[in-house]
């Protein structure tokens, strides 16, 4: 890749040869997409740019116009390359149809490739790329409908989003199979087995299936989720009681954390962990909506308390009274997916990589970054599902703050993206 430029900022050239070049010279997180161009030149933020492109060997040279909305001045930390940003201008659409066969082999892959790194770079932008665990989800239960009937699909937006890690949660031994079936393949994805206590019935205690589901899958990180439903089906608590307890017990003896629902079962809830939960393996308080009492006392025998997109609601406010109390190396964050999805997606199907707005809802509400609350949220659950393959994530700082020591330029050039700024509050 090289350029030339004529005196007082005649008409620049942009050579670009391989694929390579393209990669690093597009700039697709900004609005309309941009051209990094290296120069020398002094130019300043807004000023028009016209420049003669060379692409990929093709014979005829393409005129292009636009605005400089970044500037890499010289000397820029990390030896970077000094140039400008160039936004194109609103009518270079054939251009950019262009820049995406060739950097993903067809218009609609390229397409998708392009959504995807803008995405990544929205959220590196605001989050600075932090690697959040969706720790609850039912990834065999979404409408992929809208994402080519691809759980890769959505799952890859997810990964944009920063998702590192996602568990996806049994209900019910007769759809265990499809689950697995489901998520096959996907190297960040594991899985628990259990009985949902509204699944009882249908699908009742087996011990011996259950071992062999642990057994024969070492993605298997969990039991659950089981617990006390007394909300949609009051008539089975002395079903639901048994098959909870027989899931803790046998969570202490194959050393797996449990995945507890409760719903107008308080009392009971606590009753049967009170009598059967191991503290060594102990487990999470899916979804918890409960009282801040009752989350004292589940962590009190070593259980977690983990927060959904409820605590983005407008009704929640007694919600996040609990959110600010519980211990920050005694929570996890989820989705719950398909269900419950957080402001601003609430009344949409949820899907993983809305966790990212839960950890924004607690940064905001704890006074801390978002970062930190990835952080924290990742060593818990490592921490508390041991079997999953890898540590912690890294913090890292956001990208606007890491901008901050090359100045206003840098920093406004981030406003010409088009994307959000960081800081809004997550009550909305």
């Amino acid at each position: 890749m090289s350029n030339s430029a004529t005196e007082n900022h005649g008409v620049l050239g942009l050579v670009i040869h391989t694929k390579e070049d393209l990669y690093r010279s597009y700039m697709p997180y900004i609005a309309q997409g941009g051209l990094f161009v290296p120069t020398a030149d002094h130019y300043e933020l807004g000023e028009e740019v016209f420049l003669v492109l060379s692409l990929m060997g093709e014979p005829d040279k393409i005129p292009v116009t636009g605005k400089v909305v970044w500037i890499t001045p010289a000397g820029a930390q990390g030896g970077k390359v000094t140039g400008i940003g160039v936004q194109l201008a609103a009518d270079e659409t054939e251009l950019l149809k262009k820049i995406e066969t060739y950097l993903a082999g067809s218009q609609e892959s390229g397409r998708r490739h392009l959504y995807a790194l803008k995405l990544k770079i929205h959220f590196y932008i605001q989050f600075g790329f932090n690697m959040f665990i969706d720790s609850h989800c039912h990834l065999d239960r979404l409408d992929l409908s809208k994402h080519n009937n691809s759980l890769s699909e959505l799952l890859d937006d997810a990964r944009a989003r920063g998702v590192s890690k996602m568990l996806c949660v049994g209900i019910d031994m007769n759809l265990y199979p499809n689950m697995l079936n489901a998520i096959e393949g996907q190297e960040d994805v594991y899985a628990s087995v259990g009985i949902h206590p509204c699944h009882v019935v249908e699908s009742p205690w087996n011990e011996q299936q259950m071992r062999a589901a642990v057994a024969e899958n070492s993605r298997v990180v969990a039991l659950g989720e089981t617990g006390m439903d007394l909300y949609y089906t009051a008539d089975t608590q002395e079903i639901q009681e048994q098959s909870f307890a027989n899931h803790l017990k046998l969570g202490s003896e194959l050393d797996l954390p449990v995945i507890i629902h409760t719903r107008d079962a308080r009392e009971e809830t606590l009753k049967v962990m009170a009598d059967h939960a191991d503290p060594k393996t102990a487990g999470v308080m899916h979804c918890f909506t409960e009282t801040l009492e009752m989350a004292q006392r589940s962590i009190e025998m070593g259980f977690m308390i983990s927060f959904s997109g409820i605590i983005t609601f407008k009704n929640a406010a007694d919600l996040r009274e609990v959110v600010k109390a519980v211990p920050l190396d005694m929570f996890l964050i989820e989705t719950d997916s398909p269900y419950l999805a957080p402001i601003p997606y609430r009344g949409k199907p949820n899907q993983p990589g809305y966790v990212a707005e839960v950890a924004k809802c607690i940064a905001d509400l704890r006074g801390i970054s978002v970062e930190e609350v990835a952080e924290r949220s990742a060593d818990n659950f490592h921490r508390l599902f041991k079997r999953c393959v890898g540590g912690s994530s890294k913090r890292r700082r956001p990208l606007y703050k890491q901008l901050s020591g090359f100045g206003k330029p840098a920093i406004n050039a981030i406003r010409f993206t088009g994307l959000p700024w960081p800081g809004k509050s997550c009550i909305r």
